[in-house]
């Protein structure tokens, strides 16, 4: 039981290394690319494990990928406005095809204000509004289905501090249908 375990335990510390650089270091350094291929033999079997990332000039990351075998099992990429935040984040399938797309527009506070969410045909499944207050601090969130109805609202709410203290989440008949509380201690 316990060799199970740890061959469990094996398997998903294989499956999840990537081969991540800090964002300065392949800035500084000029890297474009960065590839880790990691063997194990496990009942018999070689599997071969390649990992890629491949960065843009200002160290973002534009690509990923992992194939198991010479078989693709991960691919996203990544296209990035003027202030290198993600303006676009693509997931593909397995067959390499687009699974879902985000893309992504900013405030002149380099926060997100619209995210739009489409499938693999390119059909929007849905759009998120995030507006803010005065300090910055997400005020609401808005999400639209492909149609541009209305699917549910939250709105938050802050202590005198300026500390979020609420979430309410209602739904396009105006039902509350989630609410967070955030609570603190302070020293």
């Amino acid at each position: 039981m316990m060799k199970k375990i740890l061959l469990l335990v094996v398997n998903i510390l294989f499956l999840s290394m990537a081969p991540a650089q800090s964002k300065a270091k392949v800035k500084k350094n000029k890297i474009k690319t960065v590839t880790v291929v990691s063997t194990k033999i496990e009942d018999g079997e070689t599997i071969v494990k390649k990992e890629t990332d491949v960065y843009d000039a200002n160290g973002n990351k534009t690509e990923e990928s992992v194939y198991l075998n010479d078989r693709l099992e991960k691919k996203e990429t990544y296209k990035y406005n003027k202030q290198d935040e993600i303006t676009e984040h693509v997931i593909y399938n397995k067959d390499g095809s687009v699974k879902k797309k985000v893309q992504r527009k900013y405030n002149l506070e380099n926060k997100v204000i619209e995210e739009l969410t489409y499938n693999g045909q390119d059909k929007l499944l849905k759009k998120e509004l995030t507006e803010y207050n005065a300090f910055g601090e997400k005020a609401t969130e808005t999400v639209y289905d492909d149609a541009n109805k209305l699917i549910e609202k939250s709105i938050y709410k802050f202590d005198k501090n300026g500390l979020k203290t609420e979430r309410l989440t209602y739904d396009a008949q105006d039902r509350l249908i989630g609410k967070k509380i955030y609570t603190y201690t302070y020293r």
